[in-house]
């Protein structure tokens, strides 16, 4: 839906990152839904969540989400508010970058 991806190009601009860079590595993450669940365990159950598909084992970065202030992943808003921070640097120094996200290196091609 259009509200959607404005509001993922809303962030982005918010924060001086690449509206583009962002609507690719989500679109490869959920195509864009918000509810989206992937990296199932053995028993079934979803381990990747939300639009930006942030894992709480694989990455750690429903962790890392939630330890900054951002209560769901499920949040359009709050996916694509964290996903313009991290990819703005603001933890870099944490070892949270888009590198993290696997979308991030098919969208670059590496």
């Amino acid at each position: 839906p259009d509200w959607i991806a404005d509001t993922i190009r809303q962030r982005a601009e918010a924060h001086g990152v690449s509206p583009w860079l962002l609507l690719a590595i989500i679109d490869c993450e959920s195509r864009f839904d918000p509810y989206a669940e992937g990296d199932r365990d053995r028993r079934g159950r979803p381990r990747s969540h939300g639009l930006i598909q942030l894992n709480d084992q694989a990455t750690g970065l429903l962790w890392h989400f939630l330890d900054v202030g951002y209560t769901s992943p499920y949040s359009v808003w709050h996916s694509a508010d964290y996903l313009a921070l991290v990819a703005a640097g603001e933890w870099a120094d944490d070892g949270v970058t888009l590198r993290r996200w696997s979308c991030y290196r098919i969208v670059m091609g590496r």
